[in-house]
């Protein structure tokens, strides 16, 4: 693998964006990371379960296909769209190497990644999206992993 040159901005102490292709945005680890620790936290704007529908109806009729909503609670989303950080561009995998965490801080819910394995410096960083879908249609999942279940919101083939 080559090495990863980002601009110090969008590089956490342990972490590194990086544009692979003029199709495809990848987030890699920077440093190595140990099972279970921290990796970087989802952050983003907020909204509520009517915003996030107005926002994906809007995305669908200017084709927009890139979506970087996660759910915090039954009442609120984070969109990292417009005020998110690095970590929206953690791509889904049936086969992560980080899951995340909802955790309490200071009486609010935060989310953050967490390695599921060690790490080594370079590699993508993934977590399963366990995407709801809104609508009718299924989103076809393109991570390659042996125990690809084909769509995102479906569970992983188990592994025998």
């Amino acid at each position: 693998m080559g090495k990863i040159s980002t601009p110090k901005a969008l590089r956490g102490p342990d972490s590194a964006f990086s544009l692979s292709s003029l199709l495809s945005n990848k987030f890699f680890v920077f440093n190595a990371q140990p099972k279970g620790g921290f990796v970087n936290e989802y952050v983003g704007e907020v909204i509520d379960e009517e915003e996030c529908r107005a926002r994906i109806k809007h995305a669908q009729e200017n084709n927009i296909g890139n979506f970087y909503m996660l759910t915090l609670d039954k009442d609120r989303i984070i969109d990292a769209g417009p005020k998110g950080n690095e970590a929206r561009f953690m791509n889904h995998s049936c086969q992560p190497n980080c899951e995340t965490q909802k955790w309490t801080v200071n009486g609010d819910t935060r989310v953050g990644l967490f390695a599921l394995t060690d790490i080594p410096a370079g590699t993508e960083l993934t977590f399963n999206y366990n995407l709801e879908c809104l609508g009718n249609g299924k989103t076809v999942c393109k991570c390659g992993a042996s125990n690809c279940s084909g769509f995102l919101g479906v569970r992983p083939k188990v592994r025998r």
